[in-house]
């Protein structure tokens, strides 16, 4: 194991750098600048390698070719890695982190629809175009081309395949592992530090309990709801004619509260058990001894 320190370098004209973590380059993955090497010579004086570490974190290590220049370590957002992924061309890998790229991006012109294409409008509740504008900003893209992406997913795959495939629900879900595992593999790792131990052995339980008891709160939150709209579906299928509208709402309400109930019942069955038992261990100097030999 190498563990790299990773500094916030602040104001470099007044401040020295504060550590701001760590992380092993061992189990990282690294994407290099794409013209750092033209096959026999350094391209770049100051060449520049993204990691990804276990822990889902992006690391932007600059080093230079030039004696008594200092090489860093430091993180970068989410954003800022997918810049640079996608400008040094690594393209396989933005798609495996932040979704598949659109086949063309770039300025509104005009707002003049292709050539070929059609220009629609719609007009959208207030309320409705905020989220989506949210969204749009959270993926970095216009809110034209979210909308067009929304639009062409729910055209082509029926609505529990646009579900399945949704890649921030799929990055959520990878990046949530990769902090579980991450924190629990350090927190029973006897060459670690007992103080790192503890520290990620109590995040680890109480990132588990704490979604723990969220997924379970908003079980019990629904289960009322669900249980009165099972019954009037009951009483609209026994009294409404087969294609009513009373009856496909009453169908519509009871189903989507079913489901949202085996989504987040799902969800819960997929964390760990005994984070607890992982944490008390953190402490031992040995976190793998047979406490019962």
């Amino acid at each position: 194991m190498t563990r790299i320190n990773v500094f916030d370098y602040g104001n470099d004209d007044v401040e020295e750098p504060k550590l701001a973590g760590w992380f092993d380059d061992d189990s990282a993955v690294f994407f290099r600048e794409a013209g750092e090497w033209d096959g026999s010579n350094r391209i770049s004086d100051t060449p520049v390698v993204l990691y990804r570490t276990k822990g889902g974190r992006w690391v932007r290590n600059t080093y230079s070719q030039r004696q008594g220049v200092e090489e860093r370590y430091e993180f970068v957002t989410d954003e800022q890695a997918r810049d640079w992924l996608i400008r040094n061309k690594h393209h396989e890998h933005v798609a495996r982190y932040f979704g598949e790229l659109e086949e063309e991006a770039g300025p509104n012109l005009g707002g003049r629809p292709k050539i070929g294409e059609k220009k629609s409008e719609v007009r959208l509740p207030d309320k409705v175009l905020a989220a989506i504008d949210d969204q749009a900003k959270g993926k970095g893209v216009t809110r034209a081309e979210l909308l067009r992406t929304l639009i062409a997913r729910g055209w082509q795959h029926p609505p529990y395949q646009a579900l399945a495939d949704d890649q921030d629900l799929r990055r959520v879900l990878r990046e949530a592992d990769e902090y579980l595992d991450g924190y629990k593999d350090t927190a029973t790792d006897p060459r670690e530090a007992v103080e790192k131990r503890v520290f990620c052995g109590t995040g680890y339980h109480h990132f588990e309990s704490t979604m723990r008891k969220a997924l379970t709160a908003a079980v019990e939150h629904l289960a009322a709801e669900k249980l009165a709209a099972g019954h009037a579906y009951a009483e609209a299928e026994g009294s409404e004619p087969e294609t009513s509208a009373a009856l496909a709402e009453a169908w519509g309400r009871s189903m989507g509260l079913d489901t949202v109930t085996w989504m987040l019942e799902s969800l819960r069955g997929m964390l760990p058990m005994g984070t607890y038992y992982v944490m008390d261990r953190a402490n031992l100097d040995d976190p793998g001894e047979d406490l019962d030999a």
